[in-house]
C-alpha cells in the first residue's frame, strides 16, 4: 500500500483513537473480539481485524466502523487496483447434477471449475465457496457436447461469464455474481477454469447399451445439495459394457460407489493419467497412473486395475479393446497448480498498514 494511501486512511481516526492506539500499539487483540468483530463483517481479514480493534480501544462498534470506512477508502483511491492483485488461493468446486447415463436411462452431466481469491480466510467461508459451487452447477447446466464427442470439455470462460446463474432467483449472471463478491471481501476474485462432463444419447462413441456414472470427489469439502467443494477435486467418469443386466439397482449401486471411491483415489493420490502402454521405468512413474495405484479404499493388495476386474467378472462383463469396466476419462485439480509466484496481494498490504509481518 503506497504511503499516501495509508495517510488517507489513517486520515478518518478520530483524533482521541489514534493518540489510544499510539499509546498501546503493542496490546494484544482477544480472539473473542474478533469472532464478534467478524460477526458484524465476516469477509475481514485477520490482521486488519486487529488493526481495526487496536486503533478502535477495542470497541467492537467502532472497529466495525473503522473497517467501512477502510473499505470505502480502498475503494475510492483504487477501484481498479483490486482486479490486478495475484489471486492464489481458492476453491475447487464440482456439481453433478446427473450422474448416471444408458441403462438407468439418464444423460450424465457435471462440471468443474477452479475459482480463486486472494486469501485462505476468504476461501474458507461459507460464500465463497457457495458461488463456488453455484458456479459449476452453471457449467454443468450449459455443457454442450462437443464435434469429436469428448465428455470433458473445457468450458469458454467467456461463455460462462455470459451465462446466467444457476440456482440464482434473480438474473444475476456469472460475471456479475463474481463482481458483486469483489465487492463483499475487496480480494480480486476470478474463474481460472472450468470443465464440463456430458455424455446424452445418440452417439457414435457412447453406445445405447453400455452404462456411464460420474464419480467426483472435493478435498477438505464444503458440501452443499448442488455441489461440493475443496482444495483438492476430481472428475471422473465410469463406464460398463454388460451383455445383460441380470440386476439393474444392483448395478447402479455397484457403479455409483465404484465411481466414487475411484474419484477419492484420484484426489488423494496424484494422478496424470490413467493407464499406459509403455513399459514402467520406475515405480514413481507407476504411482502416478491409476490403474498401477494400490486401490486404497478397502484395505486391499489389489490394485486399480484389479479391482476393475474383479467388478467386471462379478457382472460378467469382458474387457476387450479397452471396453469393459473402465475408466473411461477423468480430470482431477489443484487449486493454483501451475500458478506463478504470489506478488503484491491485499493481505499482504493490511499487513503492512498493521505494521505486521507476513
Amino acid at each position: 500500500m503506497t504511503t499516501r494511501l495509508a495517510v488517507r486512511a489513517f486520515a478518518f481516526i478520530p483524533p482521541f483513537i489514534r493518540c489510544r492506539y499510539n499509546s498501546s500499539d503493542s496490546v494484544k487483540v482477544p480472539l473473542e473480539l474478533i469472532r464478534q468483530l467478524r460477526q458484524h463483517v465476516p469477509a475481514v481479514t485477520l490482521p486488519l481485524a486487529r488493526t481495526a480493534l487496536r486503533y478502535s480501544g477495542l470497541d467492537v462498534p467502532k472497529a466495525v466502523e473503522y473497517v467501512h470506512k477502510f473499505d470505502q477508502t480502498i475503494l475510492s483511491e483504487r477501484p481498479g487496483k483490486v482486479y490486478d492483485r495475484a489471486a492464489g488461493e481458492g476453491v475447487i468446486a464440482i456439481s453433478v447434477p446427473s450422474p448416471g447415463l444408458g441403462a438407468i436411462g439418464n444423460l450424465v452431466r457435471g462440471g468443474m471449475v477452479e475459482l480463486n481469491c486472494e486469501t485462505d480466510f476468504v476461501s474458507r467461508s461459507g460464500a465463497f465457496n457457495v458461488l463456488a459451487t453455484k458456479i459449476a452447477h452453471t457449467v454443468a447446466f450449459f455443457a454442450e457436447r462437443t464435434p469429436d464427442e469428448e465428455c470433458f470439455s473445457d468450458f469458454d470462460l467467456k461463455t460462462l461469464e455470459d451465462a446466467p446463474l444457476c440456482s440464482q432467483t434473480g438474473d444475476l449472471t456469472v460475471q456479475a455474481a463474481v463482481k458483486k463478491a469483489v465487492s463483499e471481501f475487496k480480494e480480486n476474485i476470478t474463474i481460472r477454469r472450468a470443465v464440463s462432463l456430458l455424455v446424452q444419447p445418440p452417439s457414435r462413441k457412447y453406445i445405447a447399451d453400455r452404462v456411464f456414472y460420474a464419480g467426483w470427489y472435493a478435498h477438505g469439502s464444503h458440501r452443499s445439495e448442488i455441489g461440493e467443494t475443496g482444495k483438492v477435486g476430481s472428475l471422473l467418469l465410469l463406464a460398463a459394457s454388460p451383455d445383460q443386466i441380470s440386476d439393474q439397482a444392483k448395478l447402479i449401486e455397484d457403479m455409483s460407489k465404484l465411481s466414487k471411491n475411484l474419484a477419492r483415489q484420484t484426489t488423494g493420490f496424484e494422478t496424470l493419467s490413467i493407464r499406459t502402454d509403455e513399459p514402467l521405468t520406475d515405480a514413481d512413474s507407476a504411482s502416478t497412473i491409476l490403474y498401477h495405484q494400490q486401490f486404497a479404499m478397502h484395505g486391499t493388495d489389489q490394485t486399480v486395475d484389479d479391482v476393475l476386474q474383479t467388478y467386471a467378472d462379478k457382472w460378467d462383463i469382458k474387457r476387450e479393446n479397452g471396453v469393459g469396466m473402465d475408466v473411461r476419462d477423468l480430470r482431477r485439480w489443484t487449486v493454483g497448480e501451475g500458478m506463478p509466484a504470489k506478488v503484491d496481494t491485499f493481505a499482504e498490504e493490511v499487513r503492512k498498514m498493521a505494521g505486521e509481518s507476513p
